[in-house]
């Protein structure tokens, strides 16, 4: 119970937080000021259904201050914390598979577009290298192995075509482009080789510098 001056009154601050309602009267709404039956009152309170209930719900405030680490909103973020860092860890292993093709200068794709099943031992078809290799680094990657069998999220598994060019983009603008900016900047002469090739009647032109 609590007193309150500006009232001159008596109140259950849990049942005047938690079961506030018109007609629960005194020690609820309404002050208690009748000093010579408290005992009588408080006794016939305590036995009251709502103020049970409203201790209850006030002990789990209480707990959810104390430990704030166990409520719902602290786990969901745990939670979402968890899983961007297990898809950071995914993305690395995927980006190492992106650019380990693009510096051996084999193709990404082929006939499966699909991871096969960790224990296959055969497989009819041309499986993506890309897809084969993400197979090959799992077993060895706990995380990568979990991804790869069960994605957090169907729409999300970081190993679509889509995805693939994205990551190729990501490497070649950000990081080996980058990087050829910063080593002419840095030289104080530097010379350009170009190389012209035909491919399916298309015309490409390499420049190395």
């Amino acid at each position: 119970m609590v007193y309150s001056e500006q009232v001159d009154g008596a109140f259950c601050i849990a049942c005047a937080i938690f079961s506030a309602h018109p007609t629960r009267g005194q020690l609820v709404t309404k002050p208690f000021r009748v000093w010579n039956k408290k005992s009588e009152k408080v006794q016939e309170h305590e036995k009251c259904l709502y103020h049970q209930s409203a201790l209850e719900q006030a002990d789990r405030l209480r707990q959810t201050v104390e430990h704030s680490e166990s409520s719902i909103v602290a786990q969901v973020d745990a939670c979402r914390a968890a899983n961007i860092t297990r898809n950071h860890e995914v993305l690395k292993s995927i980006a190492r598979a992106v650019l380990f093709c693009g510096r051996q200068c084999i193709a990404l794709r082929g006939d499966v577009e699909r991871i096969i099943e960790m224990n296959d031992t055969f497989v009819s078809g041309n499986p993506w290298n890309f897809l084969a290799l993400l197979k090959l680094l799992a077993v060895n990657d706990d995380v990568l192995r979990s991804h790869l069998e069960a994605p957090a999220m169907k729409c999300a598994t970081y190993i679509s075509p889509q995805t693939q060019n994205e990551v190729i983009e990501v490497i070649g603008k950000h990081i080996i482009l980058r990087s050829i900016l910063d080593d002419l900047n840095a030289a104080l002469y530097y010379t350009i080789l170009a190389d012209e090739i035909t491919s399916h009647n298309t015309e490409h032109l390499a420049i190395c510098a």
